[in-house]
């Protein structure tokens, strides 16, 4: 987030951390790289491989910090929380929770998914997989199943939660866009004022406002 490091990903399967201020080359992440992501305060780069690898590096030094095997067939991911403290992964059977700083396995959540976001603080985690038109609601520390978010009827195209996790939005292919407790499961708002599929939500910070793209314009919401 303070730009002090440049992560690029290359065709030839690596990744390479550049010095943000002056261009210098800081280190290369053999990896055999498919999807990768920084933590926001760059402290941790997570990696996975089109074969079963998942790997943790430091985000300063390059360093390989933890690997993991045993699963095939990533489909999205690593996505870091806001503060770093969890990592989640998408493979074809479940999603794979870790610790931000350690890599030590949290939780793996049992499903198929296309994709999933974290809330701030990991604490909580929502999937989507694309044929259900639903998202799934998980407690980020343990795995446990907290609730089905059901009542788009098409692909839930984005979600995002409040900053402290206690609302999620969703946008679908529905051209709808719905507010959810975290806690419940339950739909709080649905937002159809839409001509067209809404690409983007983001919440300020402080989780009063909701502002949603479509059409070229931005709506914001209470």
């Amino acid at each position: 987030a303070d730009g002090s490091r440049i992560m690029s990903k290359s065709d030839d399967g690596t990744v390479r951390l550049w010095e943000g201020k002056t261009g210098a080359h800081i280190a290369t992440l053999e990896a055999g790289t498919f999807f990768v992501d920084f933590s926001v305060d760059g402290s941790r780069i997570a990696s996975t491989s089109p074969g079963d690898t998942m790997q943790l590096w430091d985000g300063s030094t390059g360093a390989r910090i933890a690997t993991f095997q045993g699963r095939s067939n990533w489909v999205d991911g690593p996505t870091f929380s806001l503060d770093g403290s969890r990592f989640a992964a998408c493979h074809k059977k479940g999603t794979e929770v870790w610790d931000g700083k350690t890599g030590a396995r949290i939780a793996t959540l049992d499903g198929r998914f296309d994709s999933v976001v974290l809330s701030a603080d990991g604490s909580r985690i929502a999937s989507v997989y694309a044929p259900d038109h639903k998202a799934q609601l998980w407690n980020g520390n343990t795995g446990d199943y907290i609730a089905a978010l059901e009542g788009h009827s098409k692909y839930i195209r984005s979600m995002t939660f409040s900053a402290g996790g206690s609302r999620l939005a969703s946008a679908s292919c529905d051209k709808t866009v719905r507010l959810w407790n975290c806690e419940t499961g339950a739909c709080i708002a649905n937002i159809t004022r839409h001509s067209d599929v809404p690409p983007s939500l983001a919440f300020s910070a402080d989780g009063s406002i909701l502002a949603v793209t479509y059409d070229r314009m931005v709506q914001l919401w209470d």
